[in-house]
């Protein structure tokens, strides 16, 4: 899938600037981030001065698909020449080109004919709620390409999820109310199909159906690449290998890119082993695949995956903090893909629990990753509070091998949100304050900007810091 961007210029007999060659130029340095940016650019054949030439410039982009119209204000133009434009509903890009010259007649006047159509779209057509973004400069210059890049990246994103299909899949864990959703407001916002009625007994059903030698290469598959793994590894393997072949089966029979799965409890009761494992292939092989039901964890999973030019994601809980060195622990069971691990690789081991509440009962439930995450730089993306707020955050995975709880797990410093600093304390507090879920979709890398690019496209507000006090805020 390609962002489709149209572009257009706009100009004014009156101004002696050579707009025409604005405008060529434009075009021509548009068309050198095609591939590089991932998109296709539709361009107008020529500038175009008059509202009713531009009512029929906006039915050209519609008709060839546009999914964003760049206007280039090859010199000032007249005001009412954007309104066919906004009344697209397409999002809108205002571009000013450089002066020609610094002295004399002002050559094309073009900086001023954007401050003029903002001020139109924000304010003559405010009842049309119109996404603009301006841009200045010419499109080989750094800045205007970094600008043009994460526009591309974050609308791509905005396009993919109304064409995505994500399902839940055997119900949101017990207990686990703060993942509730209503796919109704998901589907206003995104655009994505969200289906809720599929069965854990659905998966079941399919896992057991399959002969061995159906199962062989997941079973392959299912024992690579770890380093360790725990006693019986071998003889189990084979459940696993059914789920991983069943889930992907499933997706790939409905078109669903991402899963919210019931990893427990009943996968535990009915086969002694837990999901972990064939989730984490099941996102190392693309298909997001989130725990314990949770539409809005797979949905962020799947936002980073869009921003990142589908780069694996995981789910991870936050378990403690440290103020010593302003870190907080991100952990989970293990669910989380090998990608993700350090220079230590993978242990394949379990997970151990009580069954009574004396403690006297316990049992081990194969398999999960246990494994340190590698360092470096990671991205933490939460659609909250009903899908009206967003959380952005960031920080740095640490080399230094803090003691850690088993599972997929890794101290997160450096942290920042909404792309500021923030220390351990106040990251807590802001957390807790700001009642965000307990699942954090994660990604390796920075897409930060992205995130805040994609958050002002949609209009969601970034939730902002709470400083820690003693007191209740």
């Amino acid at each position: 899938m390609q962002l489709n961007i149209g572009y257009i210029g706009v100009d004014q007999i009156c101004f002696t600037g050579n707009k025409a060659a604005e405008y060529e130029r434009g075009r021509k340095e548009l068309l050198a981030h095609e591939k590089k940016f991932g998109f296709k650019l539709t361009a107008y054949p020529h500038t175009i001065i008059t509202r009713e030439e531009a009512e029929e410039a906006a039915a050209f982009f519609i008709k060839k698909g546009a999914d964003f119209i760049l206007v280039q204000n090859s010199s000032f133009a007249a005001g009412e020449t954007i309104l066919p434009f906004a009344d697209t509903g397409l999002p809108i890009g205002l571009w000013a080109v450089p002066e020609p010259a610094k002295t004399g007649y002002l050559p094309l006047n073009s900086f001023c004919g954007i401050n003029m159509y903002g001020s139109i779209l924000a304010n003559y057509r405010k009842h049309r709620d119109v996404k603009y973004k301006y841009f200045f400069g010419y499109a080989s210059d750094a800045e205007f390409a970094e600008r043009l890049r994460l526009t591309a990246a974050a609308l791509l994103a905005v396009k993919r999820f109304k064409k995505a299909k994500v399902a839940l899949v055997g119900g949101i864990a017990p207990g686990f109310n703060d993942l509730y959703f209503d796919e109704r407001v998901i589907e206003k916002l995104l655009g994505t199909n969200i289906q809720r009625n599929h069965s854990y007994e659905e998966i079941k059903k399919l896992a057991e159906s399959y002969t061995d030698a159906q199962i062989a290469d997941y079973l392959t598959e299912s024992m690579k690449p770890y380093k360790k793994m725990c006693a019986g590894a071998k003889k189990d393997m084979p459940i696993n290998a059914r789920f991983l072949k069943a889930h992907e089966d499933f997706a790939s029979e409905y078109g669903y890119e991402g899963l919210a799965i019931s990893c427990w409890p009943k996968i535990q009761a009915d086969f002694g082993a837990c999901a972990c494992h064939s989730l984490a292939k099941l996102n190392q092989r693309g298909i997001v695949a989130a725990c314990e039901g949770d539409i809005p964890g797979a949905l962020g999973m799947l936002l980073l995956k869009y921003l990142s030019g589908d780069k694996v994601t995981t789910l991870l809980d936050l378990v403690s903090y440290d103020e010593a060195d302003e870190t907080m622990q991100l952990w989970h069971c293990g669910p989380t893909a090998e990608c993700f691990a350090d220079e230590d690789g993978i242990m394949l081991s379990t997970i151990h629990e009580h069954t009574n509440k004396e403690g006297t009962e316990t049992r081990d439930l194969r398999y999960v990753h246990d494994m340190n995450i590698k360092p470096g730089a990671a991205t933490v993306a939460c659609f909250c509070k009903d899908f009206s707020e967003m959380f952005i955050a960031s920080g740095v995975f640490c080399a230094n091998k803090k003691e850690r709880f088993h599972g997929s797990a890794g101290w997160l410093g450096e942290m920042t949100v909404n792309r500021k600093p923030i220390g351990a304390k106040d990251m807590i507090s802001t957390i807790m304050s700001r009642g965000i879920q307990h699942h954090f979709p994660v990604i390796l890398g920075d897409y930060t900007k992205e995130l805040m690019e994609f958050a002002a496209w949609l209009g969601l507000p970034g939730i902002e810091n709470v400083s820690y006090e003693d007191y209740k805020k």
